[in-house]
């Protein structure tokens, strides 16, 4: 086990938990830009999915 591995459980558990990325970086000593780049393991598809589900509503052509 590496360091590098042991960052990026940290913060993909905290990512998980709902910690901001600010308040992550802070408590593992790490630059928010850098851990989000390089530590951070997300399913980027669900983000996409979740946002545009919230978004589905107002993105959507009104009929007039």
């Amino acid at each position: 086990i590496h360091s590098h591995q042991l960052r990026k459980r940290a913060f993909t558990k905290a990512y998980e938990a709902g910690v901001s990325e600010r308040e992550a970086s802070i408590a593992f000593g790490c630059n928010p830009d850098t851990m989000h780049r390089h530590y951070v393991q997300i399913d980027e598809q669900a983000i996409t999915d979740r946002v545009t589900a919230k978004l589905a509503e107002a993105l959507a052509p009104k009929n007039k």
